[in-house]
């Protein structure tokens, strides 16, 4: 697997979008890249969002949001838990369940690490995450196929 990181401001182009999502009580709070996802797309991401009553942003958990459009996109929804408990240890997790989420894509577009302040173990704890997340195990002798994510 091939992780890339940048620090330009995300193009959405064909990839899929894993965006971070809080839980807070009964309620899913897009997180960071939300409102530009909304602006560039022209859709109400906590409606769509809503569409899965069973996502509720707890840590771990995913939805697959496929928005009209030409073409559809695909948005990754990933919860955190609460704004208040999210940590470098809970972006790797959330990035590790988004990273099987996302098995056989080429690559995606994220704003995991913009949920906390320190950029470099937000970074950090990303990378691992998707790198331990599309980890996949082969015991057939035969070469395992390139990851795609």
């Amino acid at each position: 697997m091939r992780v890339e990181l940048s620090g330009r401001t995300p193009t959405w182009g064909g990839a899929p979008v894993v965006l971070p999502c809080f839980s807070a009580g009964d309620r899913v709070v897009p997180g960071p890249g939300a409102e530009r996802i909304a602006q560039d797309w022209q859709v109400d991401l906590t409606a769509a969002l809503a569409t899965d009553r069973a996502f509720r942003a707890a840590p771990g958990e995913t939805s697959r949001l496929v928005l009209a459009g030409s073409p559809p996109r695909l948005v990754i929804a990933v919860g955190v838990g609460p704004v208040t408990e999210v940590g470098a240890d809970r972006l790797r997790e959330a990035a590790m369940f988004a990273a099987s989420a996302a098995a056989g894509n080429d690559r995606v577009t994220t704003t995991l690490a913009s949920c906390i302040e320190d950029g470099g173990a937000a970074v950090r704890a990303v990378t691992e995450g998707f790198l331990l997340g599309g980890y996949r195990y082969r015991d057939s002798g035969d070469p395992a196929p390139p990851s795609r994510v």
